[in-house]
């Protein structure tokens, strides 16, 4: 049986670290040579924005400082997340991987359905739309529109889904929030007035789900990650050997914190 590497973050990272690393174990692919799995949160809240998104005419500021809020340019497209309360999965895989379809819709339905019977194996039934509308008015917030084959729970989105393709391997990752996170998300996206606030808040609220909303008794995080372990197992039909980052990768992603993520010059360059 094929053997993945499967790295699980001990502790909650910065925002700019948990990107870093991301980066750094698709960019040093090749040393590697297997496909990575990485589960990860960060250590306070973090908005992350896609790399497309035009920060300074989306994002207000100066509510960002009034609630300690950290900001990071993602290197994946995709809209605005909120990371807090959440489990934040990666993978790493070559875009030619015999058992990952060809084409970007449908490496995303195969990376969904693993996450699909993660889901089962909480007890929890989603479903996807494989073709999704163009919707009008939405906001920045990624949660409020679902993409291709990301999944939904009873019509409203549970996970936000990122990929990039570079040098023939792909970084895929993705947000799975535990709480509800509408009322801070929507304190930092700028709005023309408060009612317009409270009216996309609102209905952000029904196109948006998390795990305290659908899970049945209480869960952990190390439940739902050992859940999405035997998704990716089952449907992959592989083995994840739990690993540690290659002193290589540590020394990239460390870089690319001090000259990348952690710099006002990336996040801010739009």
């Amino acid at each position: 049986m094929e053997e993945w590497r499967l790295i699980i973050d001990q502790e909650p990272l910065a925002g700019s670290m948990n990107m870093a690393i991301d980066e750094a174990i698709h960019t040093l692919y090749t040393s590697v040579n297997r496909p990575t799995l990485r589960f990860y949160q960060w250590a306070r809240p973090t908005i992350s924005i896609g790399y497309f998104q035009f920060l300074e005419r989306e994002i207000d500021g100066q509510a960002l400082k009034e609630r300690n809020m950290d900001i990071i340019r993602r290197q994946t497209g995709g809209r605005t997340v909120l990371h807090s309360n959440e489990i934040t999965y990666s993978i790493v895989i070559p875009e030619q991987h015999a058992k990952l379809p060809p084409g970007t819709n449908d490496s995303y339905r195969k990376i969904s359905q693993c996450l699909q019977v993660g889901f089962r194996y909480l007890q929890i039934e989603t479903s996807w739309k494989s073709n999704v509308e163009k919707m009008h008015h939405q906001t920045s917030a990624c949660f409020d529109t679902p993409a291709k084959y990301e999944l939904l729970i009873d019509g409203k989105k549970i996970v936000g889904s990122a990929q990039k393709r570079e040098a023939g391997v792909i970084l895929q990752h993705g947000s799975i929030p535990i709480k509800n996170h509408a009322y801070d998300l929507f304190d930092v996206l700028k709005f023309e007035s408060v009612e317009e606030r409270k009216h996309m808040r609102k209905r952000y609220e029904t196109k948006a789900s998390y795990l305290e909303e659908v899970v049945l008794g209480e869960v952990s995080s190390e439940q739902v990650i050992h859940a999405f372990c035997k998704g990716f197992q089952e449907v992959f039909a592989v083995h994840l050997k739990a690993e540690r980052l290659l002193d290589e990768e540590k020394k990239l992603a460390l870089s690319l914190v001090a000259n990348k993520y952690g710099t006002h010059q990336w996040n801010y360059r739009r």
